[in-house]
């Protein structure tokens, strides 16, 4: 499955490229989503934070030290990476044929969230 981001400003005929793409078949490019994605992709960028901790509690599982470190966390890396990017995906997915999905979005290209892009091209490499 591919991602298609259609990143605009006002007036920018984005809601024409976004219906255009809605015609091909298996296609589901949705509509503004009043930021919902922020907030999830703003979460990821805390959770990575977490990970450069890394080398210490790995040492800590792998029973070189018996102290806890302050900062130590149970999170299952790859569930929650895989359950982050489920929940994304399930934004976009309205029927089970799909091939292509996106959002268009006008708000990001004010600089505010545009940050955003880069986290979501790491959990989705395939976004155009």
């Amino acid at each position: 499955m591919k991602f298609i981001l259609i990143v605009a400003i006002w007036s920018s005929a984005s809601t024409t490229l976004q219906r255009i793409i809605n015609t091909i078949p298996n296609s589901n490019i949705c509509g503004e989503n009043d930021n919902l994605l922020t907030g999830l992709l703003e979460t990821y960028i805390k959770f990575k934070k977490l990970l450069i901790n890394d080398l210490v509690i790995d040492k800590y599982i792998e029973g070189e030290t018996k102290i806890k470190p302050c900062w130590y966390n149970s999170i299952n890396k790859d569930l929650f990476i895989s359950n982050l990017r489920k929940t994304i995906m399930d934004i976009f997915i309205n029927e089970s044929n799909l091939r292509v999905i996106g959002f268009k979005e006008i708000r990001w290209l004010s600089g505010v969230h545009l940050y955003l892009l880069n986290e979501f091209i790491e959990l989705f490499p395939n976004t155009k």
